[in-house]
């Protein structure tokens, strides 16, 4: 899916907060701000939530701040705020895993899904920021990257976390660090391991059956080392369960269409122990009618799957690491590129991976609904700290105020 890198003025939406919304926001921020440690604090954040959700137009600490000002009547003012955001002491990891909580909790959730959030910028002091190749604009784009760890179900998907990318540049520039407090043993890290980390961040504060959700990896542009990556360390995507027991979560990852991968599928009698890339097995695997026909949520498609295994690996270790491709068109669609990805699902259920996949584009629509309408790339300062407090703040504006939509939007 072709996403813009913004919206524009006429498809920005109004302010989400309603009066609706207020039992919501009372009793997630209870419960998901009580790691708070000062009752001011608390109270702060549960504005700042509030202030995200009704602010128009852009949700900088400024803008929040006079709407806070003009709501309370007196003069807390910008600085306050940003003493919150910056430099004051509370941590956002507790508030990330409390949130975590409430939204499996809540949802139900079926997966997790990691995917990439761009955030142009046109300066170079704004912490992580770089010329970076978005593939979905195919250009260059200067901005930060991010990876968001997002629980996914058929009603809602919402970011519990997001993990700032840093470059090469970035990490080995001690000035760069100190001017915008980057933590001393933050690693360099391409974006596979920046989306693993991300979920580890998260994956232990849901220590129940919730721990094993699956994973669903959806960013474009990942090179072949980097998804050999992710599913080889698929162990990574592994929480340690109440009994004690290490469980790991089957991972599905979006692939590109040149990726290289040795055919391991005896139906594909032609390809056996060949390397070819993605796309070649996928019309293989389609030309050996080896295409099965689903309807999800009232539309058609059309699911080719072979099994494959890594070049990188021998012949031995493949057996111990399989993997499915599939290809995936919507059926009367056929002007719309096929999706390409690769599972460690051992047992194919054509109906189980479309509901995952489909994941995907329930936080697709859902970052544009939600996420960028409460502010979450608004953040205009150039601390490292500010940016993931109000990164956490805006997920929970995005739970309230998915929650709090009508019904008929949420099955959307």
């Amino acid at each position: 899916m072709s996403l813009p890198l913004a919206l524009t003025p006429d498809q920005q939406a109004a302010p989400l907060l309603t009066d609706s919304t207020e039992t919501v926001i009372a009793q997630i921020c209870a419960e998901v701000l009580s790691s708070l440690p000062r009752s001011d604090q608390r109270g702060k954040g549960a504005e700042y939530v509030r202030g995200l959700l009704s602010v128009p137009g852009r949700k900088s600490t400024r803008n929040i701040a006079a709407w806070m000002e003009k709501q309370a009547g007196d003069g807390a003012g910008e600085q306050n705020l940003h003493h919150f955001i910056n430099s004051s002491t509370w941590d956002w990891q507790p508030l990330r895993e409390d949130l975590a909580r409430y939204t499996a909790r809540t949802l139900a959730p079926t997966a997790w899904v990691m995917r990439s959030m761009i955030i142009p910028k046109a300066g170079k002091h704004s912490v992580g920021v770089a010329t970076r190749f978005c593939a979905t604009e195919g250009r260059s784009v200067h901005g930060q990257l991010a990876i968001g760890a997002w629980l996914g179900s058929e009603q809602l998907a919402a970011p519990m976390g997001w993990r700032l990318h840093l470059n090469k540049q970035w990490v080995q520039s001690a000035e760069q660090r100190l001017k915008a407090g980057v933590p001393d043993d933050h690693p360099m890290e391409s974006v596979a391991e920046c989306a693993i980390a991300g979920y580890q961040e998260l994956a232990p504060a849901l220590r129940s059956t919730a721990s094993a959700l699956p994973v669903v990896y959806d960013v474009h542009g990942v090179s072949p080392h980097d998804t050999a990556k992710i599913l080889l360390s698929s162990q990574n995507f592994a929480t340690v369960a109440e009994d004690g027991k290490r469980v790991a979560a089957s991972v599905t990852t979006r692939v590109e269409a040149n990726l290289p991968l040795v055919v391991v599928d005896p139906a594909l009698a032609g390809f056996s122990r060949q390397t070819a890339s993605a796309v070649q097995i996928a019309q293989a695997a389609k030309a050996s009618r080896r295409e099965e026909h689903c309807v999800y949520r009232g539309k058609g498609y059309l699911l080719t799957s072979a099994k494959v295994g890594l070049p990188e690996l021998d012949a031995i270790a493949r057996r111990h690491v399989p993997l499915v491709l599939m290809s995936l068109t919507q059926v009367g669609q056929r002007s719309r590129p096929t999706e390409l990805w690769l599972t460690t699902t051992r047992r194919l259920c054509a109906m189980t991976q479309l509901e995952r996949i489909s994941l995907t584009h329930r936080a697709a629509a859902d970052f544009w609904e939600i996420t960028d309408q409460v502010g979450v790339r608004d953040f205009s300062g150039r601390s490292f700290t500010g940016w993931h407090r109000h990164t956490t703040l805006a997920s929970v504006a995005h739970v309230v105020a998915g929650l709090s939509r009508e019904p008929r939007q949420a099955s959307r």
